[in-house]
């Protein structure tokens, strides 16, 4: 699985600023066991990503949120390995942000859950969060251009179970049964 290249080398921005291209290497490689076929990388920042370790939750560690053409991944390594969160942007249901005198926070909420990201560097925390906030409504309004479901006519249905009984196709008990569930009995 390969990430498609990116012009993410002029917005990876750390703290203090400046562009660091072999940080944006870097990235590619570590994000890339967790990325999909052709998955384009937008957008990334660091921060402290608060990961549940060894039972216990609101252990901060290093790591990084990486927002693609398809997800948000809060990506952090351990040893031996990495610790990944994803969110596609139609399960998210919210983006927060804070913006401090030096760094920032953000929340990503979707079902129940939420996760937090704090010391995000100042310069990146709007931008990731706008850059979110534009790809859940991009991903919420392509649900919204569906047909509508045509509404099945419940005494149209009953009708034709009722020629199938008729017709010896159904036994008289399913007839009830079918009835009764369209009924709502």
């Amino acid at each position: 699985m390969n990430l498609v290249e990116t012009s993410l080398g002029d917005r990876w921005k750390l703290g203090r600023g400046e562009t660091n291209l072999s940080r944006v290497e870097k990235l590619r490689k570590d994000v890339q066991p967790v990325s999909m076929e052709g998955e384009q990388i937008i957008d990334a920042t660091s921060g402290m990503l608060h990961v549940r370790r060894m039972g216990k939750d609101n252990q901060a560690r290093s790591g990084l949120v990486v927002v693609s053409d398809r997800r948000v991944i809060l990506f952090s390594k351990k040893l031996g390995g990495y610790d990944v969160q994803d969110f596609a942007f139609g399960l998210l249901s919210g983006v927060d942000h804070k913006k401090g005198m030096m760094f920032g926070n953000l929340t990503f909420a979707a079902a129940g859950t939420s996760s937090h990201v704090t010391q995000v560097p100042k310069d990146n925390v709007e931008r990731i969060a706008q850059l979110v906030r534009q790809k859940m409504a991009a991903a919420h309004s392509h649900g919204s251009n569906a047909e509508p479901v045509q509404q099945v006519d419940t005494a149209d249905q009953i009708r034709k179970l009722a020629a199938l009984r008729d017709e010896r196709l159904i036994t008289p008990n399913e007839f009830e049964a079918k009835k009764k569930h369209l009924l709502g009995l």
